[in-house]
């Protein structure tokens, strides 16, 4: 039997760390959606000791989903403060292959990684390196609402599942490493959604490792921007900045946000970072797409806009109008068939 202890000792060459994090009183949190591990291990059994935030709340409480090789992906429900999770059992004394993902959004409910532990031996993980791309989104990114069965199903994180949202399908049609930033009700500049927060833009989070609502900037812990340079970044926002309404809608401080957001990319990433605008799915309020294109053009940005078409798919649109399952898969294939013919040359 080997372990992985997290609060014991420092990260592990034999896992792979997906997303941003960071050590607190020595425990491992993971909270942006799409977050984890990955490892492969010679053996017949695994399994993780976590904590998390949230658990006695049913609307908001975190989910994990688990991929086992080539097996049926498995959603876990956090119920409990620390829980272990044994979520690979009697397979083939063989070598397997493990990805842990948080799939409920991080403005929810956060989730730490104790320890993992397997019957047998940790193998030294080994891949090829991949095209590096980080999104800025909302909700929509977040996969809000996509398990959801009718438009007036109220929000619960039972029924989110980042692993169905466009941005991991697009991730897993190019073989790509992605890092999500994303919160569900945040805009670019302003938005009616998130009063309450004292973190107000998805911006502000640039340089941060997690938030929640109570937790100043300062308070919030920091991520080291060096540990994921990516070639890309795609900024998927502007829904919820529509929400003040056009009479509202002070274009003027949005073209101000947009461009210092870019100036701090490219001070943190370097010049040759390629950044791609998003509409992610849902059509952005008109006043907002032309706030975006003005402020392209009036600062002559080397930044392209796609237009999506996911919304002409149809269907029942759930939890006050978020975009259904089929909505997110065409607008994988959309951001997908963009990047690997105009933005960059991936091979599938």
């Amino acid at each position: 039997m080997e372990i992985i202890d997290f609060v014991k000792s420092a990260l592990d060459s034999n896992l792979k760390l997906h997303g941003r994090y960071y050590r607190q009183n020595g425990i491992l949190w993971m909270d942006f959606s799409g977050s984890g591990i990955e490892f492969s291990f010679f053996g017949t059994s695994s399994s993780i000791n976590v904590v998390a935030t949230a658990t006695e709340d049913e609307i908001n409480r975190p989910y994990l989903m688990v991929f086992v090789d080539n097996l049926t992906p498995k959603k876990y429900e956090i119920n409990q403060p620390k829980m272990k999770i044994t979520f690979a059992e009697n397979l083939v004394l063989s070598q397997h292959h493990i990805r842990i993902m948080k799939i409920s959004e991080c403005s929810s409910s956060h989730v730490g990684y104790l320890n993992v532990e397997v019957d047998g031996d940790f193998l030294l993980f080994k891949e090829k390196e991949k095209i590096k791309v980080e999104i800025y989104g909302d909700s929509i990114t977040n996969g809000y609402g996509v398990e959801a069965k009718n438009v007036e199903s109220p929000f619960q994180t039972s029924e989110e599942n980042f692993a169905l949202s466009y941005t991991y399908l697009f991730k897993e049609n190019l073989d790509i490493d992605i890092q999500v930033v994303s919160a569900s009700g945040f805009p670019l500049y302003r938005s009616i959604y998130n009063e309450t927060s004292k973190i107000k833009t998805v911006p502000d989070m640039l340089t941060l490792a997690s938030f929640d609502f109570q937790k100043s900037f300062d308070e919030a812990p920091k991520w080291d921007n060096r540990l994921f340079i990516p070639s890309l970044v795609v900024i998927a926002l502007g829904t919820n900045d529509g929400s003040v309404g056009e009479n509202h809608f002070d274009k003027t401080g949005f073209k101000k946000q947009f461009l210092s957001f870019i100036k701090a990319l490219y001070k943190i990433y370097g010049p040759k970072l390629q950044i791609l605008l998003f509409e992610a799915v849902l059509p952005l309020p008109p006043f907002v797409k032309q706030a975006y294109l003005d402020a392209i053009k009036e600062n002559n940005l080397n930044i392209e806009f796609l237009e999506s078409e996911a919304i002409s798919v149809g269907g029942v649109m759930p939890v006050g109008g978020h975009p259904n399952k089929e909505m997110h898969r065409y607008a994988a294939h959309e951001l997908k068939d963009y990047i690997k013919n105009k933005l960059l040359i991936v091979k599938e």
